[in-house]
């Protein structure tokens, strides 16, 4: 089986002044409205017993480069029903939601969210930047 999804520019209450979730600085690029419209080759309608989807947006690097952002800083949002971004992941690590991403790409997904039959609003993220030291080093 297949799924179709339409996604499109958000235009319904996702505003540059929605409330942020704590350690989040700001929001880059245009927020997406992200629809399941079919969930199997019957053309039957997404609906709430239907599977969660991944949900992985594309950057571009030239932007980020511009903005000195590093990619390691971005993180997805999703905009509630409240109008209050959060941070859309369904694990933990520490502060960090766990994701996928590919530098090489350009793009960053999260762990697969629940539709439920409707649409999602979902943006690109990014936090204060994280110094990462190893602890073990090779010769």
């Amino acid at each position: 089986s297949d799924t179709h999804v339409l996604y499109s520019p958000a235009d319904h209450g996702a505003s540059p002044g929605s409330a942020l979730p704590a350690g989040v600085l700001g929001i880059i690029g245009t927020p997406w409205y992200v629809q399941p419209v079919i969930a199997n080759r019957e053309g039957t309608g997404w609906g709430p017993n239907d599977p969660p989807l991944r949900v992985r947006l594309s950057y571009s690097q030239d932007l980020l480069d511009r903005l000195g952002i590093d990619e390691e800083q971005l993180v997805v949002l999703r905009l509630n029903r409240e109008g209050v971004w959060e941070v859309a992941s369904g694990k933990q690590q520490g502060d960090l939601p766990l994701e996928q991403r590919s530098r090489e790409l350009d793009w960053i997904a999260v762990t697969a969210q629940q539709f439920n039959g409707q649409g999602e609003v979902y943006a690109l993220g990014y936090t204060q930047f994280r110094l990462r030291i190893s602890l073990v080093q090779r010769p």
